[in-house]
């Protein structure tokens, strides 16, 4: 079995705090489960902006860079750098990430002012993780990792200190992550159908998503379709094997081998129940097992039908669906 490993850029997401995917999503996405996001016009653009921010945060905080996607692993945690600069004011060699945000602006709450570390948690634990890697090869590094974002007032600089009781807990809870992909253990909920009872909807609540939230709802729309697609031919066939059985139970075709007569298929008579039969005969039954149209109730007296609906006490009792728009995604 191959030895799994971690990167860096998704520490946050095996630790629960990036906003844009679960643990959950991780495990089957490192476990193929989950194909990967396709390319878009979005994300090329971020990388070829990347480049330019870099510039642009060297010229501004007189950073000069050594390297640029440098390899870097330890273990079971990998990552590859942005940059690796180094700061002409210490002589200092350091790790310098890159986000270009595209929103958000200092003091919103997730982004500080230049030079703190008060960046959002799951882009805090990536810089922590990147220079505790890049020491790890050269430990003449900074003990301090610098993130450039590109933000609504600009490109600022953020400077994140290393925390070596940090790095310990992250090598811990990636080990305990790996071993959930060697033994087939998934994290809580488990899968989809444990995902449905986990949340009560709150109704007018949106969960924002992003590029990779879209590809989901693109895929499941193209899987929904190809289904649909396989149902119709299913039926397609159906009826022509039934055309060809017509009134018969069985249809036999020869062994492509011996010739013998072999049975490929059974056909069972179409039985219906006789409501109406059952109704005037026994009325008392009838009461008791014949089902409410709500649907019709609900079209014909809404406010009759209103006042017996209710919502779940708890997300065990619910039931949910997901609908997919009928939108150019």
């Amino acid at each position: 079995m191959a030895q799994h490993t971690i990167s860096a850029s998704r520490v946050g997401a095996l630790l629960g705090v990036d906003p844009r995917k679960s643990p959950l999503a991780l495990y089957h996405e490192l476990k193929g489960e989950i194909a990967p996001m396709a390319d878009n016009e979005v994300l090329m653009e971020g990388r070829e902006f990347e480049s330019a921010i870099c510039r642009i945060a060297c010229r501004k905080y007189e950073l000069v860079v050594e390297t640029q996607g440098q390899t870097l692993a330890d273990g079971q945690i990998t990552g590859t750098t942005d940059y690796v600069v180094k700061e002409v004011s210490t002589g200092k060699t350091v790790v310098l990430e890159i986000k270009n945000t595209r929103h958000g602006s200092v003091g919103d709450g997730q982004w500080g002012d230049a030079g703190t570390d008060v960046v959002p948690l799951h882009y805090w634990f990536q810089v922590q993780v990147y220079t505790w890697l890049l020491r790890k090869s050269n430990p003449e590094a900074a003990e301090y990792g610098l993130l450039a974002a590109h933000l609504n007032s600009g490109t600022v600089l953020y400077k994140i200190s290393l925390d070596m009781k940090v790095i310990e807990k992250v090598q811990a809870e990636v080990a305990a992550f790996v071993q959930r992909l060697e033994t087939d253990n998934p994290p809580d909920p488990k899968d989809e159908a444990d995902m449905r009872s986990r949340w009560l909807v709150r109704e007018e609540a949106v969960a924002q998503g992003g590029m990779e939230q879209l590809e989901w709802c693109r895929t499941l729309r193209a899987l929904g379709e190809a289904r649909r697609s396989i149902e119709k031919q299913e039926s397609g066939l159906k009826t022509l094997l039934l055309g060809f059985a017509k009134e018969c139970s069985k249809i036999t075709v020869p062994h492509p081998t011996t010739g013998e007569p072999i049975i490929v298929a059974t056909l069972g008579c179409d039985r219906q129940f006789d409501a109406t039969k059952f109704q005037h005969e026994q009325p008392v039954l009838a009461s008791m097992y014949m089902k409410l149209d709500t649907t019709r109730l609900g079209k014909e007296q809404r406010a009759l039908y209103e006042q017996y609906m209710t919502r779940p006490d708890t997300a065990l009792d619910q039931k949910r669906t997901i609908r997919i728009k009928e939108v150019e995604l």
